[in-house]
């Protein structure tokens, strides 16, 4: 199925306003308990999840969000940590209950913030392949510079020069066309990203830190064994600023983008979770 097609059966998005930009946000599924919000990295946006949303929709409401400046939300004059949180914090609010957040890399980091700041508004986590860093590793952070926006004059083209960041084996070739389709825009200089590619701010590993020990909510703690970001320092480190947080799920053979390589154990994992915390919040 091509995105053009895929597009054709999809349930339309919504266009939150937050700070001056529309955040584009859409929910699709049926199902009781909490919904299912799926929050992507940087430079990326909701296609990430293209083949995790239909294993769950037939069990949750999966809520999909494009942050600022990524997929198809408006872009910004400047972007910040936390202008992102409050992206996210406002479209749950929209949807009027506490949700369960799954986020990918800078997604999850968004998340944790979210929970620490907002935690009356999230029932749960899920935390794919998101590092957190021990205090005695800590560097200082001077975000992304990023650079100007760059255009070829074919798709074909782009669809080319499509790499992951950090470097890793790329997903068979349908999957990376189909993300890179929902992921470029034609315009009249020609081909680009939709990214905005002037750069992330520095986000403090010091104050993720502090977050985390904040979170009260449950959650499951998920990491690809091949990942460049993790290691068993971080690991270590996670369970500690997360003690109840007994779940950690190694996906084997994934690196960081394995919401890409293994969407069937990602959702799995998301699913179950979602259910154990229905069940135990009916109880």
């Amino acid at each position: 199925m091509t995105i053009q097609e895929q597009r054709a059966t999809e349930p339309e998005g919504t266009r939150l306003e937050v700070d001056g930009a529309e955040i584009w946000y859409r929910v699709s599924g049926a199902g009781e308990g909490p919904p299912l919000v799926l929050l992507h990295g940087s430079g990326a946006n909701h296609w990430w999840f293209h083949d995790m949303v239909p294993l769950l929709e037939p069990h949750h409401r999966v809520v999909v969000v494009d942050s600022s400046g990524h997929g198809e939300s408006d872009h910004r004059e400047e972007y910040t940590i936390d202008g992102w949180v409050e992206e996210i914090a406002a479209v749950v609010r929209s949807l009027g209950e506490p949700v369960v957040l799954v986020g990918h890399s800078m997604g999850g980091k968004f998340s944790v913030l979210a929970a620490a700041r907002h935690p009356e508004d999230v029932a749960g986590m899920v935390l794919l392949d998101v590092p957190l860093t021990p205090p005695a590793r800590i560097r200082q952070h001077a975000g992304y510079p990023g650079g100007p926006q760059r255009y070829v004059p074919t798709f074909e083209e782009l669809l080319a020069r499509f790499r992951l960041s950090p470097e890793q084996p790329l997903p068979p070739d349908d999957v990376v066309r189909v993300v890179v389709e929902g992921s470029a825009r034609l315009t009249a200089e020609g081909w680009t990203w939709k990214y905005d590619r002037r750069g992330m701010p520095p986000m403090s590993d010091v104050v993720l830190n502090a977050a985390a020990e904040q979170v009260t909510c449950p959650g499951v703690y998920v990491y690809g064994s091949e990942s460049d970001f993790m290691d068993q320092g971080r690991l270590d480190h996670a369970s500690a600023v997360l003690p109840q947080w007994p779940t950690v799920v190694r996906v084997d053979g994934a690196h960081h983008h394995l919401v890409l390589e293994e969407p069937e154990r990602c959702a799995a994992v998301v699913h179950d979770f979602a259910v154990t915390l229905s069940n135990h919040r009916r109880s």
